[in-house]
Order: C-alpha cells, then sequence, then structure tokens
C-alpha cells in the first residue's frame, strides 16, 4: 500500500517532468547549438568526407545547416570552437567555393559587423579611437604571426595595411570573403571587448 502510494506521489510526476523536458528538448534540437555541434557538422560534411561526392543541392543543404548552427554561437563559444578545431575550421573553408565563402561571411560576418558599428558609433572619440587602434594592434598580430597571415595573398595583405591606416570596419565591409574570415576571430575579440566595457 505505501509503495504504491510512493509510486503515485514520487515517481509518475517525476516521470513526468522528465517526459515533458525530453519532449521539449526534441522540439527545440534546432534551436540550440554548441561549438562541438558545429564541429561535427564540419566534419561530416559530404565533400570532406569524400570529394568526389559533390551533389550542388546535397553541398548547399550542409553548407545552410552548418551555417545556421555556427551562427548561434555566442562569442565565447565560437572562440571555443577555434580554439579546439582550429584545422578544421580551416580545411572546412578552404573547401568552399567563393559563392559559399561569400555566403558564409553575409551570414556571420556582416550581422557582426553591423553590431560593432553600431556599439561604436555613440562611443566618446577618445575612447573608439582606443579600441580601433586595439583593433588594428590585433590584425598586425595575425597578420606577422600566425599560419593565416601567411596563407593572404599580396591583394589581401595591401587590404590589412589599409585596414590599419583608416577605419577598419569601412575596409572590412569591402573585404573579400575569405579576408572577413580570417579576421573572424579579431572581430569577435572587438565584440567581447565592447561587451566588457557595457558592464
Amino acid at each position: 500500500m505505501k509503495a504504491a502510494t510512493l509510486l503515485r506521489q514520487v515517481l509518475l510526476p517525476l516521470l513526468l517532468i522528465w517526459a515533458v523536458a525530453g519532449l521539449i528538448l526534441w522540439q527545440t534540437r534546432n534551436e540550440i547549438s554548441w561549438p562541438q555541434r558545429v564541429a561535427d557538422l564540419m566534419q561530416q560534411a559530404p565533400w570532406m568526407q569524400k570529394p568526389e561526392l559533390n551533389d550542388p543541392a546535397r553541398r548547399s543543404e550542409h553548407l545552410q545547416r552548418t551555417l545556421h548552427f555556427f551562427v548561434m554561437l555566442d562569442p565565447n563559444q565560437r572562440l571555443k570552437l577555434r580554439q579546439e578545431h582550429g584545422d578544421l575550421i580551416q580545411r572546412y573553408q578552404a573547401s568552399l567555393s567563393e559563392d559559399e565563402l561569400r555566403l558564409w561571411a553575409n551570414r556571420s560576418i556582416d550581422p557582426l559587423l553591423g553590431l560593432l558599428e553600431r556599439a561604436l558609433k555613440p562611443m566618446p572619440a577618445e575612447e573608439r579611437k582606443k579600441l580601433l587602434g586595439r583593433l588594428r594592434g590585433d590584425v598586425r598580430v595575425l597578420r606577422d604571426s600566425s599560419p593565416q597571415g601567411e596563407r593572404l595573398n599580396q591583394q589581401d595583405q595591401q587590404l590589412l595595411q589599409e585596414l590599419m591606416a583608416e577605419d577598419p570596419l569601412a575596409i572590412l565591409r569591402a573585404a573579400p570573403p575569405r579576408v572577413q574570415l580570417e579576421l573572424a576571430p579579431v572581430l569577435e575579440s572587438l565584440q567581447g571587448r565592447l561587451a566588457g566595457l557595457r558592464r
């Protein structure tokens, strides 16, 4: 008798709660992203597995899915993804066509540039100058000391020089997608600094 009462009063409500939680997780599975999920999608790209399988429809579908979950990552998650899977990201982006790179940059970098421009615009001139100076310094470090900087061609190197001399965000908007993607960590770092200033 007591066991039946215990079952009704404790176990059944717990089972009901777990069932509801499971249903909610299943319903929202396309609304939640984390770094390992994005890395797994990049690794599982059909053209990364078997380059001879290059069906445009499957390629586009997989790219859209990967990009969907990538743009859902916050700056800290993107940093973690780069730290843990940097080589995979480089291989994945190198496997993309120019149109695919443009799509990736449009969906991931353009919103970030817009956010940065809106955050910097009302800022006092001295503070803005200081932050943009740090951005230029980060770009210099990226160009001079990392393999990404060595991969940039001569035209992209010239663009980076202009970036350090003029308004970096305006120059970045006009930059080729490959350069924008190479500089994504620097932009996300600036976004983190701006978030820290607002606290």
